[in-house]
């Protein structure tokens, strides 16, 4: 687990419309790790139980509790298929701004274990270093399940839901991607003109 360096004084974040002012910007948190990192260990987490680590990405969902003082949130970075559950108290930070799904988050904390079924470990947080807050009403994905009609309206974000995310999907882009990573070196090999701009007048 590499630690990130320091930010630099241009990197930190400007005030959100909250007005709370975050000391590191979103691409530069000392002490992050990927959630692929934490869940892939081989032992879905076990092995950082103890630790003290920085994840970052978008809450897939979220729900409050205990009289709305505690936040849980499923919480994606990309890099896999799973969520990693982040639990924030009141004390911590404002939940309500957290739970809504889009919100864009960095947290803090202690990753423990789980007593919830289903999963191993979660992660405690005891600061929250960063945050972009969604609007709920007028963002397009939701916790409910899309239908392909709709999120090929959306293809730019279509990577972010479930269906899109699980198993034969992705075996569809990682066979398209694989030629599409493949042929422009074959070409550079055997031509020096990659591509002509349409049209073209000779």
């Amino acid at each position: 687990m590499a630690d990130a360096s320091p930010p630099s004084a241009s990197s930190t974040s400007s005030a959100s419309s909250s007005g709370a002012t975050f000391q590191y910007s979103q691409s530069s948190l000392p002490g992050r790790v990927l959630i692929s990192a934490v869940l892939g260990d081989g032992k879905d987490g076990a092995s950082f139980i103890g630790q003290t680590v920085t994840v970052g990405g978008w809450v897939r969902s979220g729900r409050l509790q205990e009289k709305d003082t505690t936040a849980f949130l499923a919480l994606t970075d990309g890099t896999c298929h799973e969520t990693l559950q982040v639990i924030v108290r009141e004390d911590v930070f404002d939940v309500k701004k957290l739970v809504p799904t889009g919100t864009s988050v960095a947290v803090r904390g202690t990753v423990v274990e789980s007593p919830a079924a289903g999963q191993v470990v979660e992660l405690h947080g005891v600061e929250v270093l960063f945050l972009g807050e969604c609007d709920a009403t007028s963002y397009v994905l939701s916790k409910k399940a899309h239908s392909l009609e709709y999120l090929r309206s959306i293809s730019h974000l279509r990577m972010r839901t479930m269906l899109v995310r699980s198993g034969c999907f992705l075996a569809r882009f990682f066979h398209r991607s694989c030629p599409c990573f493949a042929i422009p070196p074959f070409r550079s090999s055997v031509t020096p003109v990659h591509a002509l701009p349409s049209p073209l007048l000779l």
